[in-house]
């Protein structure tokens, strides 16, 4: 994934927030699959551009789900309602 212009994003998000957004990220990786499937049937860009596109997802992907419960790391409860995405103890 590239390194240009990237930030910090922490969200509060409730288990079923961090659930949906990896529903989201796990569908958004699909549609990359899609495009790079087509793409080696000669439509669109390159697959090699989409490959990219699915590794950049699923690094994404990898991120949030080391903040999933269980991980210390990241989601924490808030009283039992939310958890924190991308900050520690």
């Amino acid at each position: 994934m590239s390194t240009t212009g990237r930030g910090d994003i922490h969200l509060s998000l409730t288990a079923d927030q961090a659930d949906d957004l990896i529903s989201a990220l796990e569908a958004h990786r699909g549609s990359f699959e899609r495009l790079e499937k087509e793409a080696g049937h000669g439509f669109g860009l390159p697959a090699a551009y989409w490959t990219g596109r699915v590794q950049e997802v699923q690094e994404l992907l990898d991120a949030v789900r080391r903040q999933e419960p269980g991980d210390d790391t990241g989601l924490q409860g808030e009283g039992g309602a939310g958890r924190e995405l991308g900050q520690a103890d």
